[in-house]
């Protein structure tokens, strides 16, 4: 037995990835294996202090994206004990109380700070979305409270550490992730596992709750984002184990925040965010309104945008981040190109991208809801308070001094294109321009741009002289690039004037205003 066969025993693809342990820059990597070779070539590859490698523990499309809405099966049930959430107990008591399951799991894998348990079905369980989806969770469910595990993994989609690679969450810590024990002769049916977590008495107690930060809701944005210890985010489950206010805070930050980092929209994150609280709030007894938590969760968004992903992001860079949703592509490059630095905002319209506000002395705040109420501590205790007549009234505005707005320039290197390799042409005159692209002219006087300059000298000297050539005896034709409405009645008089000449069997000269190089 191998690693990829008791991961996979019908031999499906297995979905693996490689995450960070915390917050901070890196790749996110992930791919399907088909086999154990391939498998153990990931495990080499990306195995490294700071990240983390993990495997799908149901069977999804090949080739899609780790979600809900893409698992196809599983083959097997799943939990996993984490030793923190049972303090009173050593790791030594728990694996004994593992032993001594009556319907034994299939597998035990030790993950370097808790199990994780694996019980293999006879087949594989339909797990796609509907009705499949449910049964299977529901018996995720039950498996999670019979250990004593966390619910959390108690979802089809499930991240799970990947055996033969390292937990180095702690600094300075590599801890392997290995095989506990297996015996692949032990496989269940998925209703005689269900019917016995149905009537066994949990071998561990429920793990204990972490205590809320203070009652009703939290307004101090991701200041209770605790990635290092949260690890993956499993978006779909999470917020199913919303309770109350407190564990609402922390769980919105979570899965905001990963969102965010899979480049989802942020009208979607809302849609996402808003209905799954309503539907955990609903099944709590909570009496939320859909409205006040909608204007909570895109305050969320704003502050993680802000605080956390942009925070982090180097504009001067101009790479366009990976988290950022493809429609916002296009007006974040443009503000890139103009020197500026982009942020995500949101108005009346819905969110967009628009210029960070600046000062002299740098990129300064957007304004954003880093708070709850999209203010800062000072206007919101202004818009409360009594200014210093006492008349309750909001205190009048400092006028602040005009700053100049400071501009970056990015020079990028410009080869020259070889004359004699652009294709021959019919043309009497022609050049070869780059689109969107113009030379400069940088001094102590300002800044000028040179393509008028470039394409001006001919027209204004050349135009009259073509008016007298010919081509190998046929009428010629004048392809004019204009640089300005200036010139456009000049090359109108130009055409009308070669027309003529060409009905006339010869070349008129021309004299007056139309012909006058000035006047061109």
């Amino acid at each position: 037995m191998n690693t990829f066969d008791f991961l996979s025993p019908g031999g499906q693809p297995i979905f693996v990835t490689r995450l960070l342990n915390e917050r901070g820059k890196g790749k996110i990597v992930w791919c399907y294996v088909h086999n154990e070779t391939e498998l153990q070539g990931f495990i080499s590859r990306y195995s490294e202090p700071g990240y983390a490698l993990y495997h799908a523990a149901g069977t999804l499309k090949e080739g899609s994206w780790r979600n809900k809405d893409n698992v196809v099966t599983v083959r097997k049930i799943w939990a996993e004990i984490d030793f923190k959430q049972h303090p009173d107990l050593s790791a030594g008591e728990i694996r004994h109380r593992i032993e001594a399951i009556p319907l034994k799991p299939t597998g035990v894998v030790f993950s370097g700070h808790g199990y994780h348990l694996y019980w293999l079905l006879k087949g594989d369980t339909d797990a796609a979305p509907g009705d499949g989806q449910r049964r299977v969770e529901d018996a995720l469910k039950l498996a999670a409270a019979y250990v004593g595990g966390d619910v959390q993994v108690a979802e089809t989609a499930r991240l799970m550490r990947l055996p033969g690679s390292y937990n180095t969450r702690v600094p300075g810590e590599e801890l392997a992730v290995m095989f506990d024990g297996v015996e692949m002769a032990r496989v269940y049916d998925l209703e005689e596992l269900t019917d016995f977590w149905l009537e066994a008495q949990p071998i561990l107690p429920t793990p204990s709750a972490k205590k809320p930060n203070g009652s009703g809701r939290d307004t101090s944005g991701f200041g209770c984002l605790d990635l290092e210890k949260s690890g993956p985010v499993d978006t779909d489950g999470e917020l199913d184990a919303i309770r109350d206010g407190a564990s609402a805070n922390a769980i919105q930050c979570r899965v905001i925040s990963s969102l965010i980092w899979k480049a989802w929209h942020p009208d979607e994150i809302v849609r996402f965010v808003v209905d799954g609280t309503m539907r955990a709030a609903e099944r709590a007894g909570l009496n939320w309104d859909r409205a006040v938590e909608m204007k909570h969760v895109v305050a969320r968004i704003l502050s993680a945008y802000h605080n956390m992903f942009e925070r982090d992001y180097d504009a001067s860079t101009g790479v366009v981040p990976v988290w950022l949703p493809g429609e916002f592509h296009e007006v974040w490059t443009k503000i890139l190109v103009e020197g500026r630095c982009p942020t995500i905002m949101r108005n009346g319209a819905g969110f967009h991208v628009r210029r960070k506000q600046e000062t002299a002395e740098g990129v300064g705040s957007t304004g954003s809801a880093g708070n709850m109420g999209g203010a800062d501590d000072a206007t919101a205790d202004a818009g409360h308070g009594a200014n210093e007549n006492g008349d309750g009234g909001a205190p009048e505005p400092e006028e602040k001094p005009q700053q100049e707005r400071r501009r970056r320039i990015h020079l990028l290197p410009y080869d020259a294109p070889d004359r004699t390799q652009i294709p021959r042409r019919a043309w009497l005159y022609g050049f070869h321009y780059m689109r969107r692209i113009v030379s400069a002219t940088v001094g102590p006087g300002g800044i000028g741009k040179s393509s008028l300059g470039l394409v001006e000298p001919p027209y204004r000297g050349d135009l009259h002289t073509l008016q007298h050539r010919r081509t190998g005896g046929s009428q010629e034709h004048v392809c004019h690039l204009r640089p300005g409405n200036a010139y456009q009645g000049g090359a109108r008089r130009h055409r009308g004037k070669a027309r003529q000449g060409a009905r006339g069997g010869h070349r008129r000269r021309h004299s007056g205003r139309g012909s006058r190089r000035g006047d061109l």
